[in-house]
């Protein structure tokens, strides 16, 4: 359900970030992210759904501590690394259900590039992934009726939740986000392993 709502928010940014997205920085992560995903989309829908929970819960843990390190790639062949990062982050997403967007994020975010360019590599690249796990579960039948209903029943406060971040992050202080973020992560990878 979220898939669907993350796209609705993330189609209405396309116009303006396309133009400035750099192609070849995104074409070999988005690429290598779209065989992983649709591979791990076989797994988790015949997979016991106790075991990805399990799983959610440990992938959620590990990204989360990626992120409070704050290592980030400052090497070369970033052709190289961008296929190894889409087809990490493609395959536990789709595999377990997990948004691994984060290192594609911290890929981008480690580029030299202009952050105007960043940013629409980060925007350009996640609707590429929402739009393959999509239709990958499209295929194998996840999307009925009903799940599209409640989809679109919970796309407004989805929405409204995302602008009211968009407001509090221009007037909170920057140091407070991190840590919330990071507490909700292993909280709620907590949640899941113990239930």
């Amino acid at each position: 359900m979220i898939l669907i709502v993350m796209f609705l928010i993330q189609a209405s940014l396309i116009p303006k970030a396309a133009p400035k997205a750099d192609w070849k920085e995104i074409c070999p992560l988005a690429g290598a992210s779209a065989i992983t995903m649709s591979l791990g989309i076989l797994f988790l829908v015949t997979a016991d759904p106790t075991f990805i929970k399990k799983g959610m819960g440990v992938f959620i843990i590990l990204i989360a501590l990626f992120m409070i390190s704050g290592w980030s790639y400052k090497g070369k062949k970033r052709y190289l690394v961008g296929i190894t990062t889409g087809a990490i982050a493609g395959g536990i997403t789709g595999g377990f259900g997990v948004a691994a967007f984060p290192l594609s994020g911290l890929y981008f975010h480690s580029s030299s590039s202009r952050q105007e360019t960043i940013r629409g590599n980060v925007l350009m690249a996640l609707a590429s992934n929402l739009v393959i796990a999509i239709v990958g579960l499209s295929i194998q039948g996840i999307y009925q009726p009903t799940l599209i209903t409640r989809a679109l029943v919970i796309a407004p406060i989805f929405v409204c939740s995302a602008f009211l971040g968009q407001f509090l992050f221009n007037y909170a202080p920057v140091n407070w986000f991190k840590p919330v973020i990071y507490t909700i992560l292993i909280l709620s990878a907590i949640t899941l392993l113990i239930t």
